[in-house]
């Protein structure tokens, strides 16, 4: 989806005694360009002219704009598990500062640590092999064939659980800050996301009112309803989109088809939104890009495509095959990055338009229907009744058998 960041969110970098910080909530001053020079930088990606330089965490000379580092830094966590300097490829530690909304930036020397002990280890059994080889080429004694066979496994077997380790402690890393950035972000999206329903006082009155979706005028209602594109309805499964659809019932009120394509009360919240009730806006993500509502079942089907994208194009037939067992076993394919639950295929899901395309989340970003209503709408989980077409009367509706 590219990198996208609003005029407010847009981002700055400044210098800090230990860290660089880049701003993606809230703006800051631009960085001065150096004194030493009058000439225009350019970025050393785009080639744009930089108005905003990034000031890099390693010893670098060159010159970034702030939407090219952070991409090149996602690109990199998504390829490599470890976010690099484009241009040195120095690891780098990425942070967030929920205080001030911005991102930290430092050299990651725990991942410059393991890497030149892998060096150092690499470089040791290169020597061995190489005094190995010279060994036979000037005709010293030969072991055993027996022991330099014993001994030849041996070394393999070393060498795979080498590599294993190193691929386990990566794997480890690259979780360990998806799951940093993620716990220090959560603390500025639940703010956003409740500033967003406290600027929207009738998301609050729906939420704790069922019976208060019957009093808003049918024209403001219709006119939402408008904006719908259409079956299967965000919030409810494939198998429930006929009996939803409120084309079937022409003569249904306006608050009832609402209901309905929401498949229950506790999702109109969520859906209303996303029809653009009473010019409501999108909610923001922490990136300072937009949240979209989309069906939990697509935003799983386009993560299971992403998910597979490495092991080359396979038939479409096989790919839903495999989806749908994923499915069926209940797989975790979207997580809801508030809540750490599974995103159910059945309800609806918040996803950021930035994707994987910011540091700050570099494996997308989701928030579930539920959260969404739980912090605009002050409401914990409750268990849910869901709309059916022969018993959605708003305020009295009946769980389905």
């Amino acid at each position: 989806t590219g990198c996208r960041f609003s005029a407010s969110a847009h981002c700055c970098f400044t210098r800090s005694a230990r860290s660089h910080r880049f701003g993606h909530a809230t703006p800051g001053p631009d960085r001065p360009k150096s004194m030493a020079s009058d000439a225009e930088e350019d970025c050393a990606i785009c080639l744009e002219a930089v108005a905003q330089c990034t000031v890099l965490p390693c010893n670098c000379k060159v010159s970034y704009c702030t939407g090219c580092w952070d991409r090149a830094l996602a690109v990199s966590f998504n390829q490599y598990g470890l976010a690099r300097c484009p241009t040195c490829r120095g690891p780098v530690r990425v942070d967030f500062d929920a205080a001030t909304s911005r991102l930290e930036f430092t050299r990651d020397l725990e991942a410059a640590q393991a890497e030149a002990e892998a060096e150092a280890e690499e470089a040791a059994a290169s020597a061995r092999c190489a005094a190995a080889r010279s060994a036979a080429e000037e005709g010293e004694p030969t072991e055993d064939p027996e022991e330099a066979l014993a001994r030849g496994a041996a070394e393999h077997e070393a060498e795979r659980l080498r590599k294993n380790a190193q691929r386990q402690a990566a794997a480890q890393r690259k979780a360990a800050a998806v799951s940093r950035l993620l716990q220090q972000a959560k603390p500025v999206q639940v703010k956003n996301l409740e500033q967003f329903g406290e600027q929207r006082p009738w998301l609050r009155e729906v939420a704790w009112t069922p019976e208060a979706l019957a009093a808003f005028p049918s024209a403001e209602l219709d006119e939402a309803l408008g904006r719908w594109a259409g079956p299967p309805p965000p919030a409810c499964g494939a198998e429930d989109a006929e009996a939803a659809d409120p084309a079937d019932d022409a003569t249904l009120p306006a608050a009832q088809h609402v209901l309905l394509l929401a498949g229950g009360p506790r999702r109109v919240p969520g859906l209303l939104v996303s029809l653009g009730f009473r010019g409501a806006g999108t909610p923001t993500c922490v990136c300072g890009s937009l949240l979209e509502r989309m069906a939990g079942l697509d935003r799983m089907r386009a993560a299971f495509k992403d998910a597979i994208a490495p092991y080359g194009v396979l038939d479409a037939a096989i790919r839903e095959h495999y989806f749908e067992q994923m499915i069926r076993n209940g797989d975790p394919l979207v997580v809801c990055d508030l809540c750490s639950k599974n995103v159910d295929s059945k309800g609806a899901v918040w996803t950021c338009k930035n994707g994987n395309s910011t540091i700050l989340h570099a494996t997308a970003y989701d928030v579930c229907d539920a959260c969404f209503v739980k912090y605009t709408c002050g409401l914990e989980d409750e268990p849910e009744v869901v709309a059916t077409a022969e018993d959605a009367a708003v305020g009295g509706v009946q769980a389905e058998p």
